[in-house]
């Protein structure tokens, strides 16, 4: 069956390709904004937690010269 569908002709109006063609476009840019997005959430979170360690390890050391 899966032959059959790959020799046949799509039956696609040629005047139809470029509004296809824009829609994929769409799609694209759609996935891409998301995955910009997540990206940002990813490093935003990386930049939180790398700030809280460091503050962390501010409070640890500023501990330890206390307790000297």
């Amino acid at each position: 069956a899966r032959e059959r569908v790959r020799s046949e002709p799509l039956g696609i109006d040629p005047g139809n390709y470029c509004y296809i063609y824009e829609y994929a476009q769409h799609l694209q840019n759609e996935v891409n904004e998301r995955k910009r997005k997540r990206a940002e959430e990813k490093k935003l979170v990386m930049m939180m937690t790398t700030k809280n360690i460091a503050n962390q390890n501010q409070q640890e050391s500023q501990n330890i010269k206390e307790m000297k």
